[in-house]
């Protein structure tokens, strides 16, 4: 059944959507019914199959959709992809956001990194790298990779055990996190958008709010998939001292409330 049939508005063959609009749509659709095909959504958006086929794929890295039967289904409660299963995709784009991000780690700093698969990518860069680090982490994974390398020191925080994540979280994190002050605090965000900086884990928030506040800067780190939505937690708004690491072509009007805010974008 298609758009027109369902009474919503199609695009007309002349006006092509943008890939967040595709997006947008797609969701709305999920929240109407239970099951979409990929080729009628390429037909009602009249783009190839492929082009719909990618904008699952990235809806599905980010937890939002699962693919099913040819088409797409809505994400049930719990069924967001575990930090292992988010960091087989999107490697290139994360390693380049990575390289981007070493570059504001001098030899011989102390950083804070947060849990998630892009901050396990610039932990990897690093330890390859054998940059000469101190770092605090609520990762295992970050702790691990780090802790292969002969040049970093590792302080892993204390806290409540999220499995799914590789991580901890809680009051015992974040108390442990405002013992020390540092240069800058890296972080991922599940979200990014005018309303700023936003987190879908819970308890993810808490943690980099604490890091944020012990560092003299803020560097968030994500991709293209993750540009133009807005999750349930905020983290911050965008403010000096704040720059976004990211392999995307900012929407004009995300770009306008990054530069009125005073934050960067590298």
């Amino acid at each position: 059944m298609s758009f027109l049939a369902r009474g919503l508005p199609m695009p007309p063959p002349s006006h092509r959507l943008r890939k967040a609009e595709r997006h947008e749509r797609i969701l709305m659709e999920l929240k109407l019914r239970s099951h979409l095909r990929i080729s009628d959504l390429a037909r009602d958006f009249h783009v190839a199959t492929e082009t719909i086929r990618r904008d699952v794929a990235e809806l599905q890295a980010t937890g939002q959709v699962t693919k099913a039967f040819g088409g797409v289904i809505p994400v049930g409660p719990g069924q967001r992809p575990d930090v292992d299963a988010r960091s087989r995709d999107r490697q290139q784009e994360r390693a380049e956001i990575a390289r981007q991000a070493a570059t504001l780690v001098p030899p011989g700093a102390t950083i804070m990194l947060d849990a998630g698969s892009t901050t396990q990518e610039l932990a990897r860069r690093l330890s390859l790298g054998g940059t000469p680090v101190t770092v605090l982490t609520n990762s295992l994974n970050v702790a691990m990779i780090l802790g292969r390398s002969d040049a970093a020191t590792v302080r892993l925080c204390p806290g409540d055990f999220l499995p799914r994540e590789a991580a901890v979280i809680g009051p015992d994190t974040v108390d442990f996190l405002r013992r020390f002050h540092v240069g800058r605090a890296f972080i991922g965000a599940s979200a990014v958008s005018c309303n700023g900086v936003t987190e879908a884990v819970p308890g993810f928030a808490a943690v980099k709010r604490a890091m944020m506040a012990q560092s003299d800067e803020l560097v968030v780190m994500t991709d293209q998939s993750k540009i133009g939505r807005t999750d349930c937690d905020l983290v911050t708004s965008f403010r000096p001292g704040l720059t976004l690491v990211t392999d995307a072509s900012l929407p004009r009007e995300l770009g306008g409330a990054i530069s009125k805010g005073g934050a960067q974008v590298l």
